[in-house]
């Protein structure tokens, strides 16, 4: 969370859903994102009037922004167009931060305005050998306020690798 407007809440996710818990109050967790689909890596914009998150409504995850607080049962904006999921907000609200399907990271332009969030074209930051770490539950990465340093979790040269499964039939036996 980040700054003073943020401060009063902590998000998390319940069974697939998005749910904020007020922390200056009331400590009755309330549902910001939840649906028959799964909800996932909720992040509060800079000024506090916008939640983002990954979800799955589509087939495949796509980032998803909607107002906050009070935006449960309003539909969420879609700012993604490939896919992708673990964002984070730059500090000035100006650019978005996510993983892509593929594991790469992707950067966005945010414009806000009235009408709600729009996203640029989402770019990749890095080049093609600089994959994070794939989990649609946890962001795999952290950036500096300014959007200039990253900290990642990559993943090996050998996540890809073929594995092998050894299924044992009637194993008590």
């Amino acid at each position: 969370m980040t700054g003073a407007a943020t401060a009063r809440y902590i998000l998390y996710t319940q069974l697939g859903d998005v749910m904020a818990l007020r922390l200056d109050g009331d400590p009755t967790s309330i549902p910001v994102a939840q649906t028959e689909f799964t909800e996932t890596t909720p992040a509060i914009s800079p000024d506090g009037r916008w939640v983002s998150f990954a979800a799955n409504y589509t087939g495949r995850f796509e980032i998803y922004v909607q107002p906050f607080p009070g935006g449960a049962g309003v539909s969420p904006q879609r700012i993604s167009s490939d896919g992708g999921y673990g964002g984070k907000w730059r500090a000035d609200g100006g650019e978005f931060f996510f993983t892509g399907l593929n594991g790469a990271p992707m950067g966005m332009t945010i414009h806000i305005d009235p009408s709600g969030v729009r996203g640029d074209k989402a770019r990749a930051l890095f080049g093609p050998d600089i994959r994070i770490r794939p989990d649609n539950v946890t962001r795999q990465f952290d950036v500096t306020a300014d959007g200039q340093r990253f900290l990642m979790i990559l993943r090996s040269p050998d996540d890809d690798a073929p594995t092998q499964m050894t299924v044992v039939y009637n194993w008590p036996r």
